[in-house]
């Protein structure tokens, strides 16, 4: 029997069909609104590389079965009564238990799937071990499609009976042509998709539900897990995680798939990739000018050396990509000094990769995925600067770019042509409605684009937080894509194992390319093929040298002293014409604490004008607002300040590590593991644009108490063996061409250390558990301990402006509508997360907003844009009766 899709619906013994899932659609043509929509998704994303494959055909309609009983519940005479009466308010079942429809829903499915499976004899069969799991699977899908799922133990006895019981009579006892119509939405749908010839009567399936014994839909279900578990169980290395993939690959696109048709959101059709072609000319022009890295112009006196070593990586990648087999190897890697052009190289590949897959009609997403939201828009604009050179649109209606990160506001160009026609054809919305503005939340969630441009927090949440229905829609956009990693060093070591595992698995068996750019090339994929000759590049480099100091520990009050009188003499050096070019200095501490007490030293003793000091000083931490940060790393980038010889003292933490396109003449650094001192150095001469090397200096930083600031915040094994390694070099003084060398016996030994897998096996173990639940929970890149409240700063007239907008929005709407979404998110640029002990310090200095629900730090103690501990510390108490 053909099972082809069609457009249109079709219509059967002239059946005036009556029930409904929305309240201006029918049930029966959601239901097949839904499985469409799925069976496009699944051909697209899974298909591609599995069309003659039995266990693909098998998936396949297990998928339909899942969009077609998804809301099975909604046939009941308690929920057809709530969607006829949904816009009154005073409706009795507005809020009432009586027409959840979720649970019956899943029995159901877990009813058909069994039922189609024992058709074609592929559930009783010992080497059927792939689908045993299925109708259970399929019933946490359907049960969790409106929530979260949890873990299995908690789902066995998170049911209702009652509620079940009082539903299965309702329909049972109900109207004769009521059961009629059922059973004829459900025998068409049925026969149409080829799940089965024969009829079944949806009588059967009650009378089964909820009957004393074991043989009860109810009771087999709740022991289901059992055998999920056993299945799971029985491979100890997480090679199961093919059946964890198709439990959120199934949950991802019914949840996708039932918003779209819901909200009628047209799919977007395939599209081929931006040319690298496009590429290629603009990367040749800033070669020719000066420097690959867009944001810094016209350096006088730069190093033509930087340029060519440039010039040679672009050749050489064009020839190995032209060479590459892309069915063998989708793992590679730019293992590539700093500053040498990595962010658009990588575009480069990404785009030269699916170009070639376009050719195959396969249409991957390209992410672009970065540790640091500082980091983002810098790298978004130069991708949408290149597009919009060659005429090409770039918004997100026309499949385009997306900016996806907490502070990105959602585009305003997310109209669909689609919900015009619903919208016109309601009669309960209108354009102004919730449901225009949630669709166009959701498309920008969804990851409805080209190029998504985002942080590791929101990628590895979508790989790894299972279940969690706000997340877990956007999954299948994983499958067929090709994944950047910028500076993946910045993920704690401690979930390597579980994301090389499952990476490699999404990689062999669903299309998934990676492409991972660093400076420091970590052991997470050990076997990516190397795409350009590292060694040869990195032995050419020689911009930096690097002074260990860390050898005995320094008091951070010797430490300030010793830093300020080296700023002091290198400025007597200066007026007296030698030395000339350290005129940009870089402090970078393990602790905002740290930063912030010598930020305030700095900031005293340099601008005494008894010093004659004629440069500024700056602070960079997570303490300074969001929108500050920005500005002020673009006024250290401006050409116009370099050109001028600007001097600078910047005092920073650990965010100007990755991406941060920043060049200073000298760093001093707090003691760090190797991959984060190699990271910090890349701010040093970065252009190669001094006739003398940058420096770094590495000191053992210590507080009040003596303990070095380094055990705050890494890992004990990973300072150790930084130690450890760079006491074995024969001399302190450490040249550029020679950190490949050092970062590569790091990354050895921390690959062998078996601490560093802690996370790791916590995951697996709760995966075999099926507990689903904690094994999200117990994937976090932020370590929330340390990101406990939010709270606003109030340095400048606009934050007032956004304030006042989002009140006057919220007068005439409430809050999901777009338009104070995106004022909210120009707010969240002032937003800052400080510890439990810090906002208690400070509480009383706060000025809470109750109809924001947001508490703000007043101008007077965050100017300049960050917290003025100094200024709150002398604030008087202020007591509220």
């Amino acid at each position: 029997m053909s099972t082809s899709l069609n457009n249109g619906k079709s219509e059967c013994k002239n059946i005036a069909y009556t029930i409904k899932s929305h309240p201006s659609k029918l049930l029966k043509d959601h239901l097949e609104g839904v499985l469409q929509i799925c069976d496009f998704f699944t051909n697209n994303y899974y298909g591609v590389y599995f069309q003659n494959n039995e266990e693909y055909s098998i998936l396949k309609k297990i998928t339909y079965i899942i969009a077609l009983c998804h809301d099975f519940g909604k046939i009941t005479p308690y929920f057809q009564e709530y969607i006829q009466n949904i816009i009154d308010e005073k409706s009795t079942l507005k809020n009432s238990k009586y027409k959840n429809h979720s649970l019956i829903s899943a029995y159901f499915t877990y009813y058909v799937v069994s039922k189609y499976l024992k058709s074609i004899n592929k559930l009783d069969e010992v080497d059927n071990e792939n689908f045993k799991n299925l109708p259970y699977f399929s019933y946490l899908i359907v049960k969790r499609h409106h929530g979260n799922i949890k873990n299995a133990k908690e789902e066995r006895v998170l049911v209702d009976d009652d509620l079940i019981n009082l539903q299965k009579d309702s329909i049972v006892n109900g109207k004769k042509e009521y059961v009629e119509e059922i059973n004829l939405i459900y025998n068409e749908l049925f026969k149409k998709y080829g799940i089965f010839e024969d009829e079944i009567d949806i009588l059967e399936f009650f009378g089964n539900l909820m009957v004393p014994g074991t043989k009860s839909i109810n009771y087999i279900v709740k022991k289901s897990y059992k055998t999920c578990k056993k299945s799971i169980d029985k491979n100890t290395d997480f090679a199961n995680s093919e059946d964890i993939e198709q439990l959120q690959y199934m949950y991802s696109i019914l949840l996708t798939a039932d918003k779209m048709d819901a909200g009628n959101i047209n799919l977007q059709k395939n599209s081929p990739m931006y040319s690298k072609e496009l590429i290629e000319p603009y990367i040749q022009s800033l070669n020719q000018k000066n420097t690959i890295e867009p944001n810094v112009k016209n350096i006088k006196n730069i190093n033509k050396n930087i340029n060519d070593i440039r010039n040679d990586i672009f050749n050489d990648l064009k020839n190995r990509l032209n060479n590459i087999n892309l069915k063998e190897n989708h793992v590679l890697s730019l293992n590539l000094p700093t500053g040498t052009g990595k962010t658009l190289l990588s575009y480069y590949t990404a785009f030269h990769i699916a170009n070639e897959l376009n050719k195959k009609n396969i249409f991957p997403k390209i992410i672009y995925s970065l540790p640091f939201t500082t980091v983002i828009d810098q790298n978004y604009e130069v991708l949408e600067k290149l597009l919009h050179m060659n005429n090409e649109n770039t918004s997100i209606h026309n499949n385009g770019l997306i900016k996806y990160h907490s502070l990105a506001e959602i585009p305003d160009n997310l109209e669909n042509e689609a919900e015009e026609e619903f919208y016109n054809n309601s009669n309960i919305c209108d354009k102004n409605s919730k449901y225009l503005d949630y669709n166009i939340k959701f498309s920008y969630d969804n990851w409805q684009g080209k190029v998504i441009v985002t942080t590791f927090v929101q990628l590895f949440n979508t790989f790894f937080k299972l279940g969690l229905n706000k997340i877990n829609h956007r999954y299948y956009n994983l499958r067929n894509s090709i994944i950047i990693l910028d500076e993946i060093q910045a993920i704690n070591p401690s979930y390597y194992k579980i994301i090389n595992k499952y990476l490699n698995m999404l990689c062999e068996k669903y299309g998934i390319y990676i492409i991972l750019a660093t400076a420091t090339m970590t052991p997470l994929f050990d076997d990516s093929m190397e795409l350009v000759s590292s060694k040869k590049y990195f032995e050419k480099l020689n911009r930096i040298t690097l002074y260990n100091k860390s050898k005995e520990e320094i008091n951070i009050e010797d430490f300030k002293e010793l830093v300020l009188n080296d700023i002091l003499d290198n400025e007597n050096n200066n007026t007296n014409n030698t030395n000339k070019s350290k005129d940009k200095f870089l402090i970078v501490m393990n602790t905002v604490n740290s930063a912030r007490q010598v930020y305030e030293f700095m900031s005293n003793k340099l601008l005494d004008k008894n010093n004659n000091y004629d440069g500024e000083v700056i602070y960079l931490s997570t303490e300074v607002a969001p929108k500050k940060r920005m500005e002020i790393i673009d006024k250290i980038k401006d050409k116009e300040n370099r050109n001028k010889n600007r001097k600078y003292v910047v005092v920073s933490t650990q965010l100007v590590e990755a991406g941060v396109d920043i060049d200073m003449d000298v760093i001093y650094r707090d003691f760090a593991p190797i991959d984060s001192i190699t990271q910090t150095s890349g701010r040093a001469n970065r252009n190669g644009a001094n006739d003398e090397k940058g420096i770094i200096y590495i000191y053992k930083v210590t507080n009040e108490k003596d303990k070095c600031y380094s055990k705050f915040i890494y890992p004990a094994w990973c300072i150790q063996l930084t130690k450890d390694i760079l006491n074995k070099q024969k001399n302190r003084e450490i040249s550029e061409n020679e950190f490949q060398v050092i970062n590569e016996t790091y990354q050895h030994e921390l690959h062998g250390n078996r601490i560093s897998y802690i996370d790791s096996n916590k995951m697996e173990e709760n995966l075999k558990e099926l507990n689903i639940k904690s094994f999200r929970d117990s994937f976090n890149l932020i370590d929330n301990n340390y990101r406990i409240y939010d709270i606003y700063l109030n340095y400048d007239n606009e934050f007032n402006e956004i304030i006042g907008e989002i009140e006057k929005e919220l007068l005439k709407s409430k809050k999901n509508n777009i338009k104070i979404k995106n004022l909210f998110k120009k707010l969240n640029k002032y937003k800052i997360s400080i510890s439990k002990d810090k906002y208690y310090n400070i509480k009383d200095n706060l000025k809470e907003l109750s109809n924001l629900e947001i508490e703000i730090v007043n101008k007077e103690y965050c100017e300049g844009g960050y917290l003025r501990y100094d200024r709150i510390e002398d604030a008087p108490i202020q007591i509220f009766y």
